[in-house]
């Protein structure tokens, strides 16, 4: 089995990049899931957005702990789908704290990300109570929460 290092390897990754080029020539969207556990650090991240070329990443928190991996987010305007109770729950963050630091290094550097759910089921939630939990913590302002919203709509694979 690999680890996840290995799978978020440049040549790992690198074997995907024709089946992405394929589905963007065909106009299909594209997202990746990757820089959700330190194991896949800014490296993988930094990987994805080189050989995959994605418009969305699933989660990608730990973009926040690498400046060339932020760069590459904002230049490219790739969209970072942030599932704070799952991100909570798996322990991809130690706790708030760590979600608010994550959260306002993306939003310092300009970096895109929407607020999603994950799991719903398992995890008892829902897009109001993600919205409630990053709000009423202090983490995001209305305002930005209301930026949230509007980049996923320009982020939106149908519109």
């Amino acid at each position: 089995m690999r680890s996840a290092e290995e799978l978020a390897s440049p040549q790992a990754v690198g074997r995907y990049a024709g089946l992405f080029q394929r589905a963007r020539d065909a106009g299909l969207g594209t997202t990746v899931h990757t820089g959700e556990t330190p194991a896949t650090n800014g490296e993988g991240v930094i990987a994805v957005i080189k050989h995959l070329k994605p418009r969305r990443i699933g989660h990608g928190i730990r973009a926040a702990y690498d400046d060339e991996a932020m760069r590459m987010l904002n230049g490219e305007g790739v969209t970072l789908e942030i599932c704070p109770t799952s991100n909570l729950h798996t322990r991809a963050v130690s706790g708030l704290p760590e979600m608010s630091f994550v959260l306002q290094r993306f939003l310092k550097a300009g970096v895109r990300f929407t607020i999603n759910t994950d799991a719903t089921y398992m995890l008892a939630t829902d897009l109001r109570r993600e919205v409630e939990l990053l709000y009423m913590s202090g983490i995001l302002s209305g305002e930005d929460v209301a930026r949230c919203f509007a980049t996923a709509h320009e982020s939106a694979f149908l519109k």
